[in-house]
């Protein structure tokens, strides 16, 4: 009976002993500042530019476990800008035990970029030191789903995006005419719009208050003006010179042209001409040609005297011829 109310002494002291062991605070233990890297990697032709800031996020499995100073809630949250390494803060731990932790990375907001949502798994094991008082501690960062020790990195791929370039456009505007002379007269217009650009221009939006043209649209989709090629555009109906035109002694008209590319990017231009008025001049004939008038004039008139002289006599004699009989 002794012997087994002995043993039974030994087994709670032994107990007591443990639970002291395991409950009661003991020398702090670190996982010291730079001891959990964070790398992140970028991939594709197009990266972000500024340079992105990405987030780790360092998730406790129990709120109650230690964590780095800053905390919110049992999650850290580590930054890391571009494409670079970063490390977590110490985490101090004052009892023996296994603390789990989860890290992964929040996604970001770039529609161009797909974010790495790999999961990572930590452990860190405290356990008192073989040799002296303390604590002493050991981490191991796995994949989540994979055996063996892994480094924390992220992944993030940029989607290849060919930059959106819009259209660039010449306009010139032109005239038949060189010049008016009275109200009626009639003037005819085109234009001629260059592709000085790279992308190809599918639809053209025209403007000419004067010729009564508002928003005329010419779909180009079947046949796009490539870059370096020009368009010309005759306009059916022609100007009408009116008494205010002459007034003025010129008239000027503006086309203004949109064009459009496939991808809905715009660019537009202007273009203006001046038709001059131009009074037309009597005619005045050579000097030459007015001598010759003159000595017709003059001829006619020395002929009607001469006949005119010749009838006076004719007559005289007649008149003489029959006074003597």
């Amino acid at each position: 009976m002794k012997k087994k109310s002995s043993i039974a002494i030994i087994l709670v002291l032994i107990m007591l002993l443990c639970s002291v062991m395991l409950a009661a605070p003991s020398f702090a233990a670190e996982m010291p500042d730079g001891a959990l890297p964070v790398t992140i990697k970028l991939e594709g032709l197009t990266l972000p530019d500024p340079e992105e800031i990405y987030l780790i996020k360092l998730e406790a499995d129990d709120p109650a476990y230690p964590m780095p100073a800053e905390s919110v809630d049992g999650v850290y949250t580590l930054s890391i800008r571009g494409a670079a390494s970063e490390s977590f803060p110490a985490i101090s731990f004052s009892r023996v035990g296994i603390y789990t932790y989860t890290l992964y990375q929040e996604s970001g907001t770039n529609t161009q970029a797909v974010y790495d949502d790999t999961i990572y798994l930590l452990t860190v094991y405290v356990t008192n030191k073989e040799e002296g008082e303390g604590l002493e501690t050991q981490w191991i960062l796995k994949l989540a789903g994979v055996e063996g020790k892994q480094d924390a990195v992220f992944t993030n791929y940029y989607e290849s995006v060919a930059p959106i370039t819009p259209p660039l456009i010449e306009l010139e505007k032109l005239v038949q005419e060189k010049k008016f002379s009275k109200a009626g007269d009639l003037l005819h217009f085109s234009f001629v719009l260059k592709n000085v650009g790279v992308v190809p221009v599918v639809k053209l939006v025209v403007n000419d208050a004067k010729l009564g043209v508002e928003n005329l649209l010419i779909d180009l989709s079947e046949d796009p003006l490539l870059p370096g090629e020009s368009y010309t555009y005759k306009f059916v109906k022609a100007y009408v010179i009116t008494e205010a035109d002459v007034k003025a002694m010129l008239f000027k008209n503006t086309v203004k042209v949109v064009a459009e590319s496939e991808s809905g990017l715009k660019d537009e231009d202007e273009d203006d001409v001046t038709v001059p008025f131009e009074k037309i001049a009597p005619y005045i004939p050579p000097t030459g040609e007015t001598r010759s008038y003159l000595s017709a004039i003059i001829l006619l008139s020395l002929g009607a005297v001469v006949i005119s002289f010749l009838l006076y006599r004719r007559n005289k004699h007649r008149g003489e011829s029959e006074f003597r009989q």
